[in-house]
């Protein structure tokens, strides 16, 4: 028995009941070799292929949220072009339905050795559950599919986040790759009308730090000649840089008033970055040549920024996303103090939870009680919501929400609505 979850970056899989995850590979597919879940082993055999099998620069864009081609995901008539094709998000699953049920046969069944018996929890981004024809359409897919699997169920990823938490009722703010999503989960049930994204996360982060190492790039990408191709030379550059900011990360103290003193106390909603600059030495970071990496502190916290700056027509940022999100609370819910929970790689930065917080007290009073009672925490790994829907998945009361292949070819879709959509 297996639980995938499956994203725009990473694809994380491992068994039902475990602490942890057992696999993290890239959200990538080289054609040449579709067994590989290496990413520099993907690199290498894609760069081969490249130059051959060309590849379209829409493919990598990220789109979590996804463009409506239709909802199709018929297995007939599919060509995959390209060498190296990014995987799961709703845009490239809709276009190649095959291949995305491929890679998933062969994490199931090559990866993690599991049967066709073994029953499957998919943990899917959250803006996909309020889309049900994309659902009904995915597990008509893979039930119908031989050889995947004859059980399947398909779990938030802020139900799991609560789960692994210790708590059945929890504001949950997923900072993602792309995309930052707030829910509010109650007694183990997401609130549909809660649900809200922004476009934010922490790819945007990523490509302010590869503008600010951009001086290193011809040395890293030296480092790998046989990545000859363009395209396979970025993503080994963009990995590499990924592994510099998780090392540099930390986000600005909140300011709310003026001067060069961060001060916790600031009423207004709107944050400025602490003027002052300390320099950071990184003398454990190093180039491939040996060139130290150095950034001084403002400037490895500045992209960072991105999270607290105003985003889409909404002018809404993850301070206000969240705040908005507990708004819409039943108010004798409110009366409580009511968890809230940041979750996702990029609430894991330092200095993040303490500038939401002061962020958050500045948008709205009752949070200096969220503050005193301890009602703000962060979710202490990165694979929560997969922890928290192996967890869910090996009690015995989950039983009866498996959707088996014999119930979905006896009553269709109309399954789904009694043991998944509510």
């Amino acid at each position: 028995m297996s639980v995938v979850e499956v994203g725009t970056f990473n694809v994380r899989a491992g068994y039902i009941g475990d602490a942890t995850c057992t696999w993290c590979v890239p959200a990538l597919r080289a054609a040449a070799a579709p067994e590989e879940v290496n990413l520099i082993s993907l690199l290498y055999t894609a760069s081969k292929n490249l130059d051959t099998a060309p590849l379209l620069s829409s493919a990598f864009a990220n789109d979590e949220a996804g463009r409506d081609e239709g909802t199709s995901l018929s297995q007939s008539g599919e060509t995959v072009p390209h060498a190296l094709l990014p995987l799961w998000s709703l845009h490239q699953l809709q276009r190649y339905p095959n291949t995305h049920i491929d890679s998933l046969r062969r994490l199931k069944r090559d990866v993690l050795e599991n049967a066709e018996q073994d029953p499957l929890c998919l943990v899917l981004p959250e803006v996909w559950h309020e889309r049900t024809d994309v659902l009904e359409a995915l597990f008509q897919l893979i039930l119908e599919t031989p050889g995947l699997t004859t059980a399947l169920y398909c779990m938030r990823p802020s139900v799991g986040w609560a789960f692994a938490s210790g708590s059945a009722s929890s504001i949950v703010l997923d900072v993602g790759h792309s995309h930052t999503t707030v829910t509010a989960v109650l007694d183990g049930y997401a609130l549909r009308h809660s649900v809200d994204t922004i476009p934010v996360g922490g790819d945007a982060v990523t490509a302010q730090y590869s503008e600010l190492l951009s001086e290193h790039r011809p040395v890293v990408e030296a480092a790998a000649p046989a990545l000859s191709h363009s395209v396979a030379r970025e993503i080994y550059w963009c990995d590499w840089v990924a592994d510099v900011k998780h090392c540099l990360a930390h986000v600005l103290p909140y300011v709310g008033g003026v001067g060069d003193v961060a001060s916790v106390r600031g009423k207004g909603p709107a944050s400025i970055a602490v003027k002052g600059t300390v320099v950071r030495a990184a003398t454990d970071l190093q180039a491939p040549d040996g060139t130290r990496v150095q950034l001084d502190e403002r400037k490895a916290a500045l992209p960072f920024e991105v999270y607290f700056g105003t985003t889409g027509d909404g002018k809404r940022n993850v301070a206000t996303l969240m705040a908005m999100c507990k708004r819409q609370m039943d108010p004798e819910w409110q009366l409580h103090t009511v968890p809230h929970l940041l979750a996702g790689g990029g609430s894991l930065v330092l200095g993040f939870r303490d500038r939401m917080l002061e962020e958050l007290k500045a948008l709205d009073s009752s949070y200096f009680r969220c503050e005193r009672e301890g009602g703000l925490n962060v979710a202490q790994t990165a694979d929560g919501a997969w922890v928290g829907a192996s967890m869910a998945a090996s009690s015995s009361s989950f039983e009866p929400l498996w959707v088996t292949r014999g119930e979905w070819a006896e009553e269709g879709a109309s399954v789904l609505y009694r043991k998944l959509f509510y």
